[in-house]
């Protein structure tokens, strides 16, 4: 089997986490430079956002150039080409935000790296003092530049950290303080589903991953703000909590819900919809 990932050390860890997982022989993992990853000095919102690191992994999928892609599911946009479906999802537990500080740093009057409007917002809300400024790049290039002094602190995925650096230290933020986005920390793999590995690639899914997956997936297509719009919405698969931080033009809604059922995430998700302009 094939297997296409981004370039980047976390991507192609992600590939060799779901090799693992599905314990066939014969795995090859090709690296494949991504829309996203071939400019970044831009912020994400300049540069289009949505799907700029899913795109030409996708079409080589369809066009049979590879088996599958391995993806980083928050990266994905909603809806996917007609001949492709998600065959598995797993490792959710990791979806917080993280803080990494430079040495001698607290929490006050900080210059924080993240190219993300939604962590800005968040973060903004419990630190007034935090000076933002836009950074791109991979987790090693972010981690660079925070150790040259050019930030006092950047926000990761929790994710990222955990897979790529376990020993650099960093602070959990609070889930119901900086809502993570939708599908953040879980892993993605996409096949066509006429693929002949579609059962091999099944059986490397986690039902739980795949629960957090289709909840936060169904609330954010019904939202539709994009990732230049500040949002996160978050469903815990195991407190069965949805939580939901919108910016749109100013109007902020933060909710926090108990979710049994897909519809009860899709009537929030209406409800959400209808108040907002």
């Amino acid at each position: 089997m094939l297997v296409g990932t981004r370039t980047s050390k976390l991507a192609l860890l992600q590939g060799r986490m779901f090799a693992e997982r599905s314990g066939m022989n014969g795995i090859e993992i090709r690296g494949i430079q991504s829309h996203g990853d071939e400019n970044t000095e831009r912020s994400l919102k300049e540069i289009g956002g949505t799907g700029l690191f899913v795109k030409r992994l996708n079409e080589k999928v369809l066009d049979g150039e590879i088996d599958c892609a391995v993806h980083s599911a928050k990266d994905m946009p909603g809806g996917l080409e007609e001949d492709l479906t998600v065959c598995s999802v797993f490792d959710w537990e990791h979806f917080h935000d993280a803080l990494v500080l430079n040495p001698g740093k607290n929490e006050k009057n900080l210059i924080i790296g993240t190219s993300s409007p939604r962590r800005e917002k968040q973060l903004s809300r419990i630190h007034p003092g935090w000076t933002f400024k836009n950074i791109r790049g991979n987790i090693d290039t972010r981690i660079e530049r925070l150790r040259s002094g050019e930030y006092d602190g950047i926000v990761l995925s929790e994710a990222g950290i955990v897979r790529l650096y376990p020993e650099i230290e960093f602070e959990k933020i609070d889930h119901r303080i900086s809502v993570p986005a939708a599908n953040q920390s879980l892993i993605a793999v996409v096949c066509r589903k006429d693929s002949k590995y579609v059962e091999e690639i099944k059986k490397t899914e986690d039902p739980v991953s795949r629960l957090r997956f289709d909840m936060e997936r169904a609330v954010s297509d019904i939202l539709d703000f994009g990732c230049s719009t500040p949002n996160g919405i978050f469903y815990h698969p195991l407190e069965k909590m949805l939580y939901v931080d919108l910016t749109v033009n100013e109007n902020e809604i933060t909710m926090h819900r108990k979710v049994e059922t897909m519809q009860d995430a899709v009537n929030i998700a209406g409800e959400i919809r209808r108040i907002l302009p």
